[in-house]
């Protein structure tokens, strides 16, 4: 019977985390599909948010950093509206899905 005890816990704990998983900030809250789906969409995406950058990086070294990870589609640099300067940001698409470049994320 000390057994079931713990079990019964554990199975309490991971209900009160499956619950949390559905009211994450990072959820898109205006979306219908539910935060398995939205991971699984994640999961199958191809484009990297880089955010925090300096404003003197280049696509050079972006392409050379990720190129490390796998092949780079593109890469689209965020740039100054009035200037044309790069702003801080950039999207790498990658020619691999997120599952397939988690395995050389350690490299970078």
């Amino acid at each position: 019977m000390r057994a079931a005890r713990p079990l019964l816990e554990l199975s309490v704990w991971l209900a009160g985390l499956s619950s949390c998983a559905e009211t994450r900030p990072d959820r898109d809250s205006r979306s219908q599909l539910s935060f398995h789906e939205q991971q699984q969409q994640l999961d199958r995406s191809t484009t990297v948010y880089v955010g925090n950058l300096s404003f003197f990086t280049t696509e050079e070294s972006i392409y050379e950093l990720f190129s490390k990870a796998g092949s780079i589609r593109r890469i689209i640099m965020g740039l100054d509206r009035n200037q044309k300067t790069p702003c801080g940001f950039c999207f790498v698409e990658c020619v691999e899905d997120r599952t397939s470049r988690s395995r050389h994320c350690h490299e970078i």
